[in-house]
């Protein structure tokens, strides 16, 4: 992913690869150049939406470094989940360092599937 950067996709019918086991899930590598924090905005999604952060890309995937749901999250890169105006789709605040490579996972709640926009 690059910053300043929208992707689009569908999780509808795609592969069940790390977080539920009932909702496909769409996984992007974020590889930051400086140490900062980082905005990822799936407002515009279509469905109910559930972000979460691994160190590491695929396929050496390690720690969850941050997850949201709607506007309730944990982990030790998550500055703050924000709502948004629909109350279902999440938007996630993280502290990422330079020179680190993440993943970005786009999930959905319990068996949610559908268009996201991130």
């Amino acid at each position: 992913m690059e910053c300043g950067e929208t992707y689009r996709g569908s999780t509808v019918g795609a592969d069940k690869l790390l977080v539920s086991p009932n909702a496909g899930d769409a996984l992007y590598a974020v590889c930051p150049t400086t140490d900062g924090t980082y905005y990822f905005d799936a407002c515009g999604s279509a469905y109910d939406t559930y972000l979460h952060l691994y160190s590491g890309t695929s396929p050496s995937i390690t720690d969850r470094f941050a997850e949201c749901d709607d506007a309730s999250g944990s982990g030790p890169a998550l500055e703050r989940c924000q709502q948004c105006s629909i109350s279902t789709r999440t938007f996630m605040v993280a502290t990422l360092e330079a020179g680190e490579c993440y993943t970005l996972v786009i999930d959905g709640w319990s068996s949610s599937e559908g268009d996201y926009s991130v």
